[in-house]
């Protein structure tokens, strides 16, 4: 496994601090699944496609577009 040391703001700190506690993880898990999530936004990018935040039943709430 590779270790990386990563320099961020305080408050970008703070909100990886806030969802791993939250979630019950370790910083590192939470900003691995940050990185895989990101993973698959780039992949559905390079396919014309974007991610979209739904409720419950499906209906979207936000279409997340541009994140590059």
């Amino acid at each position: 496994m590779t270790q990386i040391t990563l320099e961020v703001s305080d408050e970008v700190d703070r909100i990886i601090s806030d969802i791993a506690d939250r979630n019950g993880l370790p910083r590192g898990l939470a900003i691995g699944r940050a990185l895989a999530l990101l993973a698959i936004a780039d992949e559905e990018q390079t396919k014309g496609n974007s991610l979209a935040i739904v409720d419950a039943e499906f209906n979207p709430l936000h279409r997340l577009v541009g994140i590059f």
